[in-house]
């Protein structure tokens, strides 16, 4: 049998050095252009959860008291706003929170603005202790990469 048609690539890359290294450079070039050009990212882009989370601190309160003077108003105020999902509430000693799912493809960032006058409206009837709620957007790119904590035992 013929070695040539045994090996064929090697056989290649040694008639044709410079077509071989001409490819390889083009493929490094191609290679290192779309590398750069992929953004890095936690999750893809699709997905999203259209998730708003409110929470308020209640100082020296305990949970049943933050359930009845917050969370029950804070609830009230949420469901009136459009496209609401579900709405999953906690009340503990010193405050209390709300995460929002809203269905799919709704505008989070006009979501979030007719939130923020909802519960502007019902702040009155919060405890005076409460000076502000909170609202943030859930973004993938806030989950850190990696937690780490450090841990000794003192003598």
């Amino acid at each position: 049998m013929n070695k040539d048609k045994q090996y064929p690539l090697p056989r290649f890359s040694v008639d044709r050095p410079v077509t071989v290294v001409m490819s390889l450079i083009a493929l490094l070039v191609v290679g290192y252009i779309a590398y750069t050009r992929i953004p890095l990212t936690l999750f893809p882009d699709g997905f999203d959860y259209p998730r708003l989370f409110v929470w308020a601190n209640y100082p020296n309160a305990g949970a049943v008291e933050v359930e009845q003077k917050v969370v029950h108003h804070l609830e009230e105020a949420i469901a009136q706003v459009s496209r609401v999902k579900k709405i999953r509430s906690s009340a503990y000693s010193g405050g209390g929170n709300a995460q929002v799912e809203f269905q799919k493809g709704t505008d989070l960032q006009r979501a979030f603005a007719e939130m923020k006058d909802r519960l502007d409206r019902v702040m009155p009837e919060m405890p005076d202790e409460i000076e502000q709620l909170w609202i943030r957007r859930w973004d993938q790119n806030d989950i850190p990469i990696m937690e780490g904590a450090i841990v000794f035992d003192t003598p």
